[in-house]
């Protein structure tokens, strides 16, 4: 039987930020900006002990199967290698990325709302 480490702690503290951040974002670009900052931060504490995490690193990416992208230059970590096989770290950059997802798409569906929020027009012309 394989040990199975837990980092729900860490997910618990930053998801509640995470969710006030997407929800105040009004554009898709925001989005991708407030979920790549939160992943380098995770990923910082999770693995970045040896080499730093950079921004970027770990990026949404809505039309790929997963929604994010790892960057190679992480997979290839040790580090990375056994958080994610034997952690509920997957678990929990899925959490993420469900969240970033779900805003994401809404701010895509609806760019002449997002537009009227950032130039204060209310949407009326």
């Amino acid at each position: 039987m394989t040990r199975q480490v837990s980092f729900s702690k860490i997910r618990n503290e930053m998801m509640r930020g995470f969710r006030d951040r997407m929800n105040l974002s009004e554009s898709t670009e925001d989005v991708r900006k407030f979920y790549a900052e939160a992943m380098q931060a995770l990923f910082s504490q999770l693995i970045g002990r040896d080499e730093p995490v950079n921004y970027g690193d770990v990026r949404l990416e809505p039309n790929s199967d997963s929604g994010y992208e790892i960057a190679e230059s992480i997979r290839r970590r040790p580090l990375f290698t056994s958080a994610w096989n034997e952690s509920d770290l997957p678990n929990i950059v899925e959490d993420f990325s469900q969240v970033a997802l779900n805003r994401f798409r809404h701010l895509a569906g609806n760019p002449s709302r997002t537009r009227a929020k950032i130039h204060h027009t209310d949407g009326k012309r």
